[in-house]
C-alpha cells in the first residue's frame, strides 16, 4: 500500500484508473533505443519480470498522462509507472530536487520518494525536450538499477495507440460495464416450467483491441419477456435476479473454470459452464433455483475450497427486494430442484 497523502498524490498524480493486465512489453511496433519524439505519450520498453501494464490514463485538466505497471495481484498498478506531463509540474509534485545523473542522453534528476521520514521508492525525471518532461517512478523493492533500466527504455506511442490503451485498461471496463456497443451472443439456454430461459454474454466491442485488452464481458439472464440489467451486482461477481418471478444465479468465469456448484437452501447442484468463441478468456453459467435459495454460494468444485474469483463467491437478493420475498417459505410447484437443461460450448 502506498503511505500518505502526498505519497498518494506523486504516484497517481489525479489520474484515477484501476486495471488488470497481461503481457509487460511495449504497446504496438515502437522504435528502439533513446528517440527524441514529438509524442506526448510514452510508456515501458522494458519492465521486471512479474511486471505488466495494469492501467493507462490521462489527466486532461493537469496534462498528465500516465501508464502504471504492477506485479501480480498489485490491481493500483503503482509499483512502477512511466508518466509525462510539462516540465513545470515537476516542481509542484515535489520531484524538483534530487541527485544528478543522465538518462538518454539527457541531464536527470534521481529523487528519493519519503513518506513519515521513510524512503519507499525513487524517481528519475528529465526534460525529454523543452517543456516536455518524463518520469519514472518506482516502489520498494524495486531498486534505483532497475528504475534506471526501465527509464533509458521508455518509448514513444502515437496518440491512436495510446487511447487504444486507455480504452484496454479502463477501471469500469476492467470490472464489467455494460455498455450500448457490446455485441450480443448467445451462450446457454434451459427451461423452467416449459418456458426457455437464455443466458447472453455482453461481449465489449471490438474484443479484443490488442494485447493488453483487460476489458471483461457481461452477462444478461431473459425469461418470459422480461431480462436482467446484465450488471446488477458487477460482472466480475455472481449475480443473482428475479427475472419474471423466478430467482435466476447467473455469472462469468475465468475459462479455466469448467464447472461450478450452487448451493443454497434446497439447492445443491454442479452444472457446466459454456463457452463463447468472441470471449475466450471466460466461460458463462446460469440456473434457476428455487425461491428458498436467497443465500447463494457460488463455487469451483474443481479446486479444493474455491470459493472466490471472478463469478463465484456469495450472493443474494437486496435488502429491499428480501424482505418481499418469501425466501424461506416452502419452495414454489415447477421450480426445478436440479440443474435445468442447457446448451453451450
Amino acid at each position: 500500500m502506498v503511505r500518505g497523502t502526498a505519497a498518494r498524490v506523486m504516484l497517481t498524480l489525479s489520474i484515477v484508473a484501476t486495471a488488470a493486465c497481461g503481457s509487460g512489453s511495449t504497446a504496438g511496433p515502437v522504435p528502439s533505443g533513446p528517440v527524441t519524439s514529438t509524442s506526448d505519450y510514452y510508456v515501458a520498453g522494458w519492465v521486471p519480470s512479474g511486471y505488466s501494464l495494469v492501467t493507462a490514463a490521462d489527466d486532461k485538466v493537469s496534462k498528465l498522462h500516465g501508464a502504471g505497471y504492477g506485479s501480480a495481484g498489485d490491481q493500483a498498478g503503482d509499483g512502477l509507472s512511466v508518466r509525462t506531463m510539462p516540465t513545470a509540474s515537476v516542481a509542484r509534485l515535489g520531484l524538483g530536487a534530487g541527485t544528478a545523473t543522465t538518462i538518454r542522453s539527457h541531464q536527470a534528476t534521481l529523487v528519493a520518494l519519503m513518506d513519515t521520514g521513510q524512503v519507499y521508492g525513487h524517481a528519475l525525471w528529465w526534460e525529454e525536450r523543452p517543456g516536455f518532461a518524463i518520469t519514472v517512478q518506482v516502489r520498494d523493492p524495486i531498486d534505483v538499477a532497475t528504475l534506471n533500466h526501465v527509464a533509458q527504455d521508455v518509448r514513444p506511442v502515437d496518440a491512436t495507440t495510446w487511447h487504444r490503451l486507455t480504452i484496454e485498461t479502463d477501471v469500469l471496463a476492467r470490472t464489467g460495464q455494460v455498455a450500448p456497443d457490446m455485441t450480443r451472443h448467445q451462450v446457454q439456454t434451459g427451461s423452467v416450467g416449459g418456458d426457455q430461459w437464455t443466458l447472453t454474454a455482453l461481449v465489449p466491442a471490438g474484443y479484443p483491441l490488442g494485447p493488453e485488452d483487460q476489458r471483461m464481458a457481461c452477462a444478461e439472464l431473459a425469461f418470459k419477456g422480461e431480462h436482467s440489467d446484465g450488471n446488477r451486482n458487477g460482472c466480475d461477481r455472481p449475480n443473482w435476479v428475479l427475472v419474471a418471478g423466478v430467482i435466476f444465479v447467473f455469472g462469468e468465469v475465468d475459462a479455466a473454470v469448467r464447472r461450478v456448484t450452487v448451493t443454497s437452501v434446497g439447492l445443491n447442484v454442479t452444472i457446466d459452464t459454456a463457452a463463447e468463441a468472441s470471449f475466450p478468456k471466460s466461460r458463462f453459467y446460469a440456473i434457476a433455483a428455487p425461491a428458498t435459495a436467497c443465500d447463494v454460494r457460488v463455487s469451483d468444485p474443481d479446486t479444493a475450497g474455491s470459493g472466490s474469483g471472478m463469478g463465484l463467491g456469495e450472493i443474494g437478493p437486496t435488502q429491499k427486494l428480501a424482505s418481499n420475498m418469501p425466501c424461506f417459505d416452502a419452495r414454489p410447484p415447477g421450480l426445478p430442484t436440479t440443474a435445468p437443461p442447457t446448451t453451450g460450448g
